[in-house]
C-alpha cells in the first residue's frame, strides 16, 4: 500500500519512504514528525491522507489537521502585570458591598451577586489573598448564605452559571471548612446531568433543564474540574461523547450542537476535552487550539468571559502561543488608573475579576494553576527535624486526580540553594500516583 499526502509539505516530515507491506488482516501504526520551517505562520494546515493498496480493492482517505506551533517568548515586564494585578484587587476591595457581595451597580441585592462576588474571590486567591483575609472570608460566607438547602445550588439568579463560579470559588480555598458543601453541591451537578438532563447529559440554565449549552456547560466542567476528589468516569465520558460529536470541521465550537465557531465556544469546548482527560496532542484538542491560534486578535466589544474563555484553553494545554502576550497587553493598555476594567457592556466587578484571572494564568509565575492540574501534593516527612549542615529527605506524593501529565516542582518559602530534587518536571499520567524524594540541606 502506498500513502500520500494533499496539502501538507513532504518536506516537513521525517519519512520518506511511504509504501507499506501489509499481511492480510493486520493492523499497522505509522509514526512520523512533522517539523515546519521557522517562518512559518502558527495555525491550522488540514490535509488528507489517503492509502492506495497495489490492488484496486479499496482505497482509504482520511482528513486531518497540523498545528504549527510557534514560541514567540514573551514581551511582556512582569511587574507590569503583578503591578496591574494588585491595582485590580485593591479596587475589589474597595467596592465590596457590607454584605460581603459584589454586585452590578449601586444596589448590593443587584442580579447575579452570587456569581460575581465568586469570581472577584477566585481572582484575588489565585493571586495568593489568603482565605482568612476579610475581603475573601466575606465574600465566602455571602455565598455560603445563598445555599439553596433543597438542590444545593448556590445563587442569586442565574441558577447553573452562578452554581458553577461559586463551586469553583469553594474548592480554590482548601479548606475543609467548605468540604461538605463542594460535597453536596458536586453530588447534585453530577445528579442533574445523570438524572435530570438524558437527553444530552451536560447542564443549561436551570438544574432540571434537558438541553445544554456550551456556555453554561463550559463553566461547569471547570467548577467539576477544580473539585479535588474524582469525579465518576461516566461524567466525563458523557462530556466527551458530546464535544466530540458538536465539534465543527474547522476544529472550532458553537453555542450549540451546529453553531458557526467562535472564540468563546471553542475555548470551552477545548477546555472540558483537556478536563475530561484527553490528551493535548489528541487531534481533536490540537484541532480546537489551532482554530484558536488563528483568530487571536482582540476587539472592544469582546467581554471578559471571551478573554478568560480563549486563555483557559491555552493554558490547559500549556501551549506556546503569542495570544498570552496578546491579551496581557491588551489587557495593561484597558486598565483604567484605579484599577478597574469595563470590556465590553459587562458589570465592573466581572470584567476586573475576569481580568485578573487572565492576567494570573497568562504570567504563568503568579498563578497556582491549580484548576487545570488538579494534582493533589503530599509532603511527607522521613525527618522530622533537620539539624544544620546535614541532609533531611522527603517524599513528595504527586497523586494525579485526572489532570494535566505534567506537574512542575516549586518550592517557597525556603531557598533554592537548600533543596534538591531528583527530578523538577515530573511526568504524572492521569489516575495515577509518584513518589518524588526532595532533599533540604539548610546550611
Amino acid at each position: 500500500m502506498s500513502l500520500s499526502f494533499v496539502g501538507l509539505d513532504y518536506g516537513w516530515l521525517d519519512r520518506t519512504d511511504w509504501n507499506l507491506t501489509m499481511a492480510g488482516g493486520e493492523v499497522l501504526e505509522i509514526w512520523f514528525n512533522a517539523t515546519a520551517p521557522s517562518d512559518t505562520s502558527a495555525g491550522m494546515v488540514p490535509f488528507t491522507l489517503t492509502g492506495m493498496p497495489d490492488e484496486a480493492i479499496a482505497q482509504l482517505s482520511k482528513d486531518a489537521i497540523l498545528v504549527v506551533v510557534v514560541d514567540i517568548g514573551t514581551t511582556v515586564d512582569p511587574y507590569l502585570v503583578k503591578e496591574a494585578i494588585e491595582k485590580g484587587i485593591v479596587y475589589l476591595r474597595q467596592t465590596q458591598n457590607w454584605d460581603g457581595s459584589w454586585s452590578a451597580g449601586d444596589a448590593h441585592t443587584s442580579q447575579h451577586s452570587v456569581g460575581l462576588t465568586a469570581l472577584a474571590i477566585w481572582a484575588m486567591m489565585n493571586h495568593g489573598v489568603p482565605t482568612w483575609d476579610p475581603s475573601v472570608k466575606m465574600g465566602l460566607d455571602y455565598i455560603i448564605d445563598h445555599v439553596d438547602p433543597k438542590k444545593n445550588t448556590i445563587a442569586s439568579m442565574s441558577e447553573m452559571y452562578e452554581t458553577a463560579i461559586a463551586l469553583i470559588a469553594l474548592a480554590e480555598t482548601h479548606n475543609e471548612t467548605y468540604d461538605e458543601q463542594i460535597n453536596k453541591t458536586t453530588e447534585a451537578l453530577l445528579k442533574a446531568q445523570e438524572f435530570y438532563n438524558t437527553n444530552y447529559h451536560m447542564w443549561r440554565y436551570s438544574i432540571d433543564t434537558t438541553s445544554y449549552d456550551l456556555s453554561v456547560a463550559g463553566w461547569v466542567m471547570m467548577g467539576l474540574g477544580t473539585v479535588e476528589w474524582d469525579m465518576p468516569d461516566q461524567c466525563w465520558w458523557w462530556v466527551t461523547d458530546i464535544l466530540n460529536t458538536s465539534q465543527n470541521a474547522d476544529g472550532g465550537y458553537g453555542y450549540s450542537p451546529g453553531g458557526g465557531s467562535s472564540r468563546t465556544m471553542t475555548g470551552s469546548g477545548t477546555l472540558g476535552l483537556l478536563l475530561a482527560g484527553v490528551p493535548a496532542d489528541d487531534i481533536r484538542v490540537r484541532a480546537g487550539l489551532g482554530w484558536l491560534s488563528t483568530h487571536q486578535q482582540t476587539n472592544t466589544a469582546w467581554g471578559g468571559y471571551a478573554f478568560l474563555y480563549h486563555t483557559r484553553a491555552f493554558h490547559a494545554a500549556q501551549m506556546p502561543t503569542p495570544w498570552f502576550d496578546i491579551c496581557t497587553n491588551y489587557l495593561l493598555s484597558t486598565q483604567h488608573a484605579d484599577g478597574w476594567w469595563r470590556l465590553s457592556s459587562e458589570y465592573t466587578s466581572m470584567s476586573t475579576a475576569e481580568a485578573l484571572l487572565c492576567l494570573e494564568y497568562n504570567i504563568g509565575e503568579y498563578s497556582s494553576a491549580k484548576i487545570f492540574k488538579r494534582t493533589l501534593v503530599d509532603l511527607t516527612p522521613r525527618n522530622n527535624t533537620i539539624p544544620r549542615g546535614t541532609e533531611g529527605s522527603f517524599n513528595v506524593i504527586l497523586d494525579n486526580k485526572g489532570g494535566r501529565d505534567t506537574v512542575n516542582l516549586i518550592v517557597e518559602g525556603i531557598p533554592d540553594s537548600w533543596v534538591d530534587f531528583d527530578m523538577t518536571a515530573v511526568y504524572v499520567p492521569s489516575h495515577t500516583t509518584k513518589v518524588v524524594e526532595m532533599r533540604v540541606t539548610p546550611p
